[in-house]
């Protein structure tokens, strides 16, 4: 899944509302497989998105 970004990525975290952080990053695809199989959160690229975003329409 590509991650969402610019408009799309504010539209769908304002859609979760109340999600918590590791919701809103799954469901925008801030995510990235490790070795073993397991998924990791990529908080600081989903924060710089995500203030990217708000910048940009400001």
């Amino acid at each position: 899944m590509t991650p969402f970004t610019g408009s799309d990525l504010l539209a769908k975290v304002k859609e979760l509302g109340d999600a918590s952080k590791a919701d809103l990053e799954r469901a925008t695809g801030y995510v990235s497989s490790v070795k073993n199989g397991s998924m990791r959160l990529n908080f600081t690229v989903f924060y710089e998105a995500l203030l990217e975003a708000k910048v940009a329409i400001a």
